[in-house]
């Protein structure tokens, strides 16, 4: 197994130099659309294993396993517009893509709850040939797993990441189907209620334990008590989420050069916007035309001489953390 951590301190005190972005974007025409595909008036691309997306310099992206493709949209809510590093990577009513087949592993089970890399279904292989961090934009849910594999040495291993997402700003609505309780309560506040961040439970050196990805809209719901109250513990949350939106998100976690990364949806078929190559970590806001949100930010924090300087690791709340000269980092280099 590949120790990412060691990569991604040293990531976090690399110079402050400009980032160059590298971005794929789906074809927006390769494929029908999903209403097409619901019409009968079209069938899905078919895409073999293998079949390469997007060659580049810094990362190719392949079709993991066999599946049929179409296009989707990725307007969820009034935040249409996603840029990083002030650049459009999403912008009003662009299309993603969207396999067919839901991801399993070999024993056909969620890889999110066993832990074990999907071997079937809708994946997207990220092949990276130098180190930085990789950016997975999608239309996100708060009520799907997401997973994240390294791919190194014959071994694929769950790993940390960060996800961000807007999801129902200007809007009272709620599923209230599964937890009527929580109706009325849910997207007052565009920050509070609405921007949902996350990361699974992890081991000392970054690693995914067992049991450790959950919807990313659970913590939140747990951790805000005198809102949510012990609902949030409730079975019907704990099965079926209550908070149940969709919105533009982001993925991103460290990568390592010559080293393959499985990304995808558990249980769902992800929404896919773009993937981006950075060398840092780097600020990615949302829009609705009007009103921004910083749905992801980053430090930019340079340390002349990363052997002289003390880095410390913990693990808080499933979180991985780097303490360094008094300063609290995550494992891309956000300060804390």
């Amino acid at each position: 197994m590949k120790k990412f951590f060691f990569f991604a301190a040293a990531l976090m005190v690399s110079a402050a130099a400009m980032a160059t972005a590298e971005v794929y974007t789906p074809s927006q025409t390769d494929y029908p659309t999903e209403a097409e595909v619901k019409a009968e008036t079209a069938t899905r691309t078919a895409v073999d294993a293998g079949v390469v997306f997007y060659t580049g310099t810094a990362f190719d992206v392949k079709n993991a396993f066999a599946t049929t493709y179409q296009r989707v949209g990725l307007n969820a809510n009034a935040y249409t517009t996603l840029t990083m590093n002030g650049s459009n990577i999403v912008v009003p009513d662009q299309w993603g893509i969207q396999g067919n087949d839901n991801p399993k592993d070999a024993g056909g089970g969620n890889p999110a709850l066993t832990n074990v890399a999907p071997s079937q279904g809708a994946v997207y292989q990220i092949d990276v040939k130098q180190d930085g961090v990789i950016y997975v934009f999608h239309k996100a849910s708060s009520n799907k797993h997401y997973t994240v594999f390294e791919l190194f040495k014959g071994e694929a291993t769950s790993m940390w990441y960060d996800f961000a997402m807007i999801t129902c700003p200007g809007t009272d609505s709620v599923n209230q189907k599964k937890v009527p309780s929580l109706a009325g309560i849910l997207c007052k506040d565009v920050i509070t209620d609405s921007l949902i961040t996350y990361n699974p439970v992890v081991d000392e050196n970054g690693y995914v334990v067992e049991g450790g990805i959950v919807f990313p809209e659970i913590p939140m719901l747990r951790e805000d008590v005198p809102t949510y109250g012990k609902i949030a513990d409730s079975l019907d949350v704990q099965k079926n989420g209550a908070y149940a939106h969709n919105g533009l998100g982001v993925i991103a976690f460290p990568v390592i050069a010559n080293t393959s990364y499985y990304v995808n949806a558990c249980g769902s078929k992800m929404s896919l916007a773009a993937i981006a190559f950075e060398t840092e970590a780097v600020t990615v806001k949302v829009s609705d035309g009007t009103n921004e949100i910083e749905l992801y930010s980053s430090v930019h924090t340079a340390v002349e001489n990363v052997e002289a300087v003390k880095v410390n690791k913990v693990i808080e709340n499933g979180m991985l953390i780097i303490e360094k000269n008094g300063v609290r980092y995550n494992a891309l280099g956000q300060k804390l």
